[in-house]
């Protein structure tokens, strides 16, 4: 969440200030991050992952009625879940910041 904050207050800054300050590593670092082929990346690595969390508990559920799963994996699926979706949301109002920014008129 704090880093998603940052990435969308750095682009803010950017639509709204006139002179461009120099990109740091870690703007740029998270700028590749929080971008489609990052979203792309962490959807590859994490719907396999929440898959391998609760896929046995929802096969059981489906078969054979009843749910042997322990909790801490269902929690740890949520937490990944909501990670993803958080990231979504981001990267969307970035591109959406992006694409304001480059409409923008250069002094």
């Amino acid at each position: 969440t704090l880093l998603s904050a940052g990435v969308i207050s750095e682009n803010v800054q950017r639509l709204l200030d006139r002179r461009r300050p120099p990109r740091t590593f870690i703007v740029t670092l998270l700028d590749r991050a929080y971008s489609l082929h990052g979203m792309g990346l962490a959807l590859v690595i994490g719907v396999p992952a929440l898959v391998w969390l609760v896929g046995p508990g929802l096969w059981t559920r489906l078969t054979e009625g009843y749910v042997d799963l322990h909790w801490s994996r269902v929690v740890l699926a949520g937490v990944i879940a909501f990670g993803l979706g958080g990231m979504l949301i981001t990267v969307l109002i970035v591109k959406l910041l992006r694409f304001h920014s480059a409409r923008k008129p250069q002094p």
